[in-house]
């Protein structure tokens, strides 16, 4: 074996440990979602009108992040059109369909 032979191999099976780990943590986090498109949500600053979910990696446990339209406090979109993200742990307030949900935290 040569020697790039042997980065070439340790490359590889980086890139499959990496695929790996980013796997489990989109099934940690996509497990411990509660939030669905078309949803309400508030952080006490923000609300908005949940269009994209994605996942964030950038803490130790991978969590949720919620982006959408910001509404106004009766609910109907600003003017200026403004879009907003909260975080999953950071919801303070959730409705679906008018009605309250109750806020899960992530499950250990």
């Amino acid at each position: 074996m040569t020697i790039e032979e042997r980065e070439e191999k340790l490359k590889a099976e980086h890139e499959r440990h990496n695929k790996a780990m980013y796997d489990i943590d989109v099934e940690f986090a996509t497990s411990n979602n509660y939030v669905l498109p078309g949803d309400i949500l508030s952080d006490g600053y923000h609300i908005i009108l949940v269009d994209k979910i994605h996942m964030n990696r950038s803490h130790s446990i991978p969590t949720c992040v919620y982006t959408g339209v910001r509404l106004k406090k009766n609910l109907k979109p600003r003017v200026d059109g403004t879009r907003a993200s909260i975080w999953q742990g950071c919801i303070k307030m959730h409705l679906r369909n008018g009605k309250a949900v109750e806020i899960d935290g992530i499950k250990e």
